[in-house]
């Protein structure tokens, strides 16, 4: 029993104290997690560039519109659509929503002017900004009356690669596709009131302030 424990031990110590090894098994070891890793790093990191550049044009659109002194017509609004898409870069069809926002002391909440939107976004409703998604987001302090523009947009970021199908089938689209949503609420600069007009070429008539 003795010379068995003896044998044992000195094999053990041979194996520990070994440092002979093959390259082509240590390879096939290491190098799929050394990808996983280094494809995961990636698809973090994309994510992050697909957000920024998703909030980006957001403040883009809500500073052009801060800055607007005429009426906002549905063309136009097609066209700050089609312009969010093209600072997005997204092969995804993307989603737009402005509405102009009102505070009423009385009422001690925010009150919709008017509201549009292109990429199937409802229009916003005075039920919703009564919501903590929306209540807790808005700036407080305004003076009664004082108006806001809040830009509303959504996203999609398709990751390049499916995390879950490296790890296994049965998590195969748990890593897939997700929604950015950008907030943004910003004051008009020039004028104390973005109104919206139905006809393209209308007037306070068929205005909506």
């Amino acid at each position: 029993m003795r010379r068995l424990m003896t044998s044992l031990t000195a094999a053990i110590a041979r194996f520990r104290s070994d440092e002979r090894a093959s390259l082509s098994v240590e390879t096939v070891i290491i190098f799929p997690l050394l990808a996983w890793v280094y494809i995961g790093m990636f698809t973090y990191f994309d994510s992050f560039r697909a957000q920024s550049q998703s909030d980006k044009a957001t403040y883009t659109i809500a500073d052009m519109l801060s800055r607007e002194q005429f009426y906002i017509t549905p063309l136009y609004m097609d066209t700050l659509w089609e312009l969010h898409g093209m600072l997005t870069r997204d092969n995804n069809p993307t989603k737009l929503r402005v509405s102009v926002l009102e505070w009423n002391d009385t009422r001690d909440r925010y009150l919709t002017v008017w509201s549009e939107g292109r990429g199937d976004p409802p229009p916003l409703t005075d039920t919703d900004l009564w919501s903590p998604g929306y209540r807790d987001r808005l700036p407080d302090g305004l003076p009664d009356g004082e108006q806001v523009i809040l830009v509303e947009a959504w996203t999609i970021y398709e990751p390049p690669f499916d995390l879950g199908r490296l790890i296994s089938d049965d998590l195969s689209g748990s890593f897939g596709a997700v929604s950015f949503d950008t907030f943004t609420v910003i004051r008009s600069r020039f004028t104390s009131q973005l109104c919206w007009n139905t006809v393209e070429n209308g007037d306070t008539t068929t205005a909506t302030c």
